[in-house]
């Protein structure tokens, strides 16, 4: 049996535990190399196919970022279209009910005018008739009397268009 020494930090040191383990550790070293090889071989096939993989990976995200990217312009341009036209149209919408309204006014401006006057006509008929009892005075007072009514009329018949108008717009949106 081998001679049992002792080390430096006074350990006992088996000579034979020593080449058991020298050999274990030889043979992990053998096949620890054998399987470094093996991956360095794997790995040296390995980036190539990796990069030509990523290659293909790369390029169809770039065709797919183009793809989604003239999706997305196409869209921008329809809407950019359909704003512009939006807008035009709201200004025509816009100044057709201007020019509306000053008629609407216009009109109102008339009709009340005309409403002064034919009053101001029956105050001066009635007195000229109680005054005169002429039947031509009696006569222009159911005129100025038939004018005033005609203005209504016209007034309802305003008054029913902007109602329908109204209905139509409502009806519209």
């Amino acid at each position: 049996m081998p001679a049992k020494r002792r080390r430096a930090d006074s350990v006992p040191y088996d000579e034979e535990q020593e080449l058991t383990s020298s050999q274990e550790s030889g043979e992990a070293d053998t096949a620890m190399r054998t399987i470094l090889e093996a991956l360095r071989k794997q790995t040296t096939k390995r980036p190539q196919d990796d990069k030509k993989f990523l290659q293909k990976m790369r390029n169809s995200l770039i065709e797919e970022l183009q793809s989604e990217t003239t999706e997305l312009l196409e869209s921008k341009d329809r809407c950019e279209k359909l704003f512009t036209a939006a807008t035009i149209e709201y200004a025509k919408i816009e100044d057709s009910i201007h020019k509306e309204w000053v008629n609407l006014e216009n009109r109102s401006i008339l009709s009340e005018k005309l409403h002064r006057d034919l009053e101001v006509l029956e105050v001066k008929a009635s007195k000229t008739h109680s005054e005169t009892r002429d039947g031509g005075l009696n006569k222009m007072l159911h005129a100025c009397q038939a004018m005033a009514s005609a203005v209504d009329k016209v007034d309802m018949n305003e008054a029913k268009r902007e109602g329908k108008h109204e209905q139509g717009e409502t009806g519209r949106r």
